[in-house]
């Protein structure tokens, strides 16, 4: 996921090269691991199979196998939603980058920089929130100063980069809507459903559609949720100033590009140009 400015997500994190166990590829995916534009275009075609399923069984007597009519238009009414729930379950378990480091340490639980590494990556994915905060809670009481530093700065970045992107893009409002003029169309014309039918089918796709986004959006707040948590926790412990050879927090790219861009819009007010005001009568 990118933020308008071409910025994209996570941040530069903090590994080390030699632990690294993870697939490189997959780190644009943690922000959304289930993208939104494949995941509309698989609902609308499930949502079109569905429909065609349930109007050869309504209207020419289609059944599966040795299935009866009213078993095969139950099965066939759970199934999208079955495979819609699978993915949404499975799907982020697909680029989640836990489980290499977590099969590390299995070998090795003594291993501090995979342990690090772990809580790095879990950090900046949306679904390993639990995992950060106990990795993050185990390594502190070893870790130096600078170390507490460095990791409360990341923790710090990654929150307000979650936090500035946006849920949902106008690309994927136009795909939202020209995916609910498809199902209406296809219901209308392929499959000859009453135009009350075939506007109900277009909200059904829409009301699917805004759950998915709000559980995108409940995952990613649980997420940051817990990532304040351990901050909370790391400022209790540091000292409220930095030691003087400790570098500074690093900048944010992100955080900059808004501001620059709040800059922009803001209008300027116009100033008068000086002018000398006329001598009193007395003067």
């Amino acid at each position: 996921m990118a933020v308008n400015s071409g910025i994209n997500y996570p941040p530069t994190m903090p590994l080390y090269a030699d632990r690294i166990r993870h697939a490189r590829v997959n780190e644009s995916l943690w922000a959304s691991p289930i993208p939104f534009m494949p995941f509309l275009v698989m609902t609308t075609v499930i949502f079109l199979i569905g429909l065609g399923s349930l109007y050869a069984i309504n209207v020419r007597g289609w059944t599966l196998g040795t299935l009866s009519q009213p078993m095969t238009l139950i099965l066939i009414s759970v199934l999208p939603a079955l495979m819609l729930v699978l993915v949404i379950i499975l799907g982020p378990r697909a680029s989640s980058p836990a489980y290499a480091y977590q099969v590390e340490l299995f070998r090795d639980p003594d291993d501090a920089r995979t342990r690090w590494n772990l809580a790095v990556v879990s950090t900046a994915n949306i679904y390993c929130g639990e995992i950060a905060q106990s990795e993050w809670l185990s390594l502190l009481p070893d870790l130096a100063e600078k170390d507490r530093f460095r990791a409360l700065d990341y923790i710090r970045l990654v929150m307000r980069r979650l936090q500035r992107f946006p849920l949902y893009t106008t690309p994927d409002i136009v795909g939202m809507v020209i995916g609910s003029l498809i199902i209406a169309s296809s219901s209308l014309l392929a499959f000859q459903y009453e135009p009350v039918e075939a506007m109900l089918h277009a909200i059904a796709l829409q009301v699917i559609l805004q759950l998915f986004l709000l559980y995108v959006y409940l995952q990613r707040w649980q997420h940051v949720r817990r990532l304040r948590e351990v901050e909370d926790i790391f400022e209790e412990l540091l000292p409220s100033q930095r030691p003087p050879d400790e570098l500074p927090p690093p900048t944010d790219e992100v955080e900059e590009w808004y501001k620059a861009q709040t800059q922009l819009k803001t209008p300027q007010q116009p100033t008068d140009p000086p002018r000398e005001l006329p001598r009193a009568p007395w003067e």
